[in-house]
């Protein structure tokens, strides 16, 4: 009987041992799943006034920003006529801006990127003419941003986010 005891250790030990290195390699997995979806040599942009499209620096900060790859969640069509379907892939950047200036106002943000060969910059699709979101910011307030831009690959390299609309107290037509 203590033979069969000290046996039914072992085994249940070594089960043990084989349901922890299970868990051990799904963890393992899922962590190596989650990082090949992360961005690899990218350079983010730091925090700093953003430039508006002429180069004059403006009033506007970039508080934080990150890149991801995801896919449209709706059907979109831009006033150009770019065609979006939901689900078709797309680079996501996230971020905050803060307005230094005294007054709230319309504040028009765009982005280029270029891919590992430098080559390729996204379709930005929004619902204003031009390729940029628009957003209003209160002054000495932050505000969140959303922009997708139409791209199907993952090998972004580098991005600069900047104003494309000068902040203005009326939204851009």
């Amino acid at each position: 009987m203590l033979i069969y005891y000290s046996m039914l250790k072992k085994l249940l030990a070594i089960v043990f041992v084989i349901i922890l290195i299970g868990i051990i390699y799904i963890y393992q997995t899922q962590l190596n799943n989650i990082k090949s979806n992360n961005i690899q040599n990218i350079t983010f942009q730091k925090e700093e006034y953003l430039s508006k499209v002429g180069g004059n620096i403006s009033k506007i900060y970039l508080v934080n920003s990150c890149l991801s790859y995801g896919v449209f969640e709706n059907d979109l069509v831009s006033p150009y006529g770019i065609s979006i379907k939901k689900g078709e892939p797309c680079v996501i950047i996230n971020g905050t801006i803060r307005n230094d200036y005294k007054e709230n106002y319309f504040v028009g943000l765009s982005v280029d990127f270029v891919n590992q060969t430098g080559s390729y910059h996204g379709i930005m699709v929004s619902q204003w003419p031009g390729s940029f979101i628009t957003l209003l910011s209160k002054s000495n307030e932050t505000s969140p941003f959303e922009m997708r831009l139409k791209y199907g690959n993952k090998d972004v390299k580098d991005y600069k986010i900047y104003i494309a609309y000068t902040p203005s107290k009326i939204p851009p037509p």
